[in-house]
């Protein structure tokens, strides 16, 4: 996949009615996991690095009239727990951006949770984040699905 700007990213996925997955980089396997995932369901990805934060958007209603009182593509920050339906809503009204991370950490914690407490005597950090990667790596192909970007990064000449 070639590296974009974000303005041709986000305006195609504007043009084309999707949204692109915004997956923060907490640690390698994470890096890895986005990456791959990205590669699997041939789905443009904006990888960041954040401290951690959370913002919240107003309504559908809000979100609306600032997409038509500017033009321009909204982000959605904190996309980790918002139903596919109103995720498939806030792209139909003009986001472009959903910023994902909390959802990809539980993911990984709740694997290593489950690898240590099937095997308690396990040590080897290979195979229980081997077990974390994959997590996230099905979160993040489940999430670019819903914002329905799987398959966009080969349909448009970047």
């Amino acid at each position: 996949m070639p590296l974009v700007s974000m303005k041709q990213m986000l305006q195609h996925a504007l043009d084309e009615h999707y949204a692109v997955g915004h997956f923060n980089l907490n640690n390698l396997e994470f890096t890895q996991a986005i990456l791959q995932a990205a590669e699997e369901e041939r789905s443009p990805v904006i990888l960041a690095v954040s401290p951690g934060y959370l913002s919240h958007l107003g309504g559908f209603a809000r979100m609306k009239d600032i997409q038509k009182a500017t033009g321009i593509p909204l982000v959605l920050h904190g996309g980790t727990g918002i139903p596919v339906p109103d995720i498939q809503t806030a792209i139909s009204l003009g986001t472009a951006k959903i910023n994902v991370n909390t959802e990809n950490q539980m993911a990984c914690t709740e694997a290593i949770r489950r690898a240590l407490e099937d095997d308690p005597k396990l040590y080897d950090p290979r195979i229980y984040l081997g077990r974390a990667r994959e997590a996230v790596r099905e979160t993040v192909k489940r999430n670019m699905r819903a914002f329905g970007s799987s398959g966009k990064a080969d349909c448009h000449k970047w």
